[in-house]
């Protein structure tokens, strides 16, 4: 089982500087269609470009999305090689449905019977002025069992 999972606002870390959250955004899963069809390249880059524009840039000539970036420590039992997606999603008053959902941010394998580690997951700041929390998870990626789930965390 899943001891615990904690999630850390490493925008204090930072000093609230927005400019240094700057990341890049990477699905580790290939995104399907509603039919459950593997998105092309083209389809893909259509439907980031669309959901980035939900996104606060960086400034006018700098398009880089500004976002957070929220850690993850994990403490795991009894998994060893078994495979685990960690996701994430936003909610809050007007988050756009491609960010409410789930968002496969890590695949991640216990390589002994009690495994830990931390991981960074970069969240999107949105346009949109507003309360959002981010809410993480870790699934079985055999069958979507969710193990545990974090605290939300709450984002200005």
């Amino acid at each position: 089982m899943v001891e615990k999972i904690v999630l850390e606002d490493a925008i204090k870390k930072l000093g609230w500087h927005p400019a240094q959250l700057r990341m890049a955004f990477n699905p580790v899963a290939t995104p399907e269609d509603p039919n459950g069809n593997a998105l092309t390249a083209h389809q893909l880059a259509k439907r980031l470009a669309r959901d980035l524009r939900n996104v606060q840039p960086a400034g006018k000539k700098v398009k880089d999305p500004l976002g957070w970036v929220v850690v993850v420590n994990l403490d795991v039992t009894g998994l060893k090689d078994v495979p685990l997606l960690l996701t994430w999603s936003l909610d809050g008053v007007n988050v756009p449905d491609s960010w409410a959902a789930d968002n496969i941010a890590y695949r991640l394998t216990a390589a002994t019977d009690h495994d830990s580690g931390s991981v960074n997951v970069w969240v999107p700041r949105l346009r949109k002025k507003g309360m959002y929390n981010v809410n993480v998870e870790v699934d079985r990626e055999d069958d979507g069992t969710v193990l545990t789930q974090g605290e939300p965390l709450g984002l200005p």
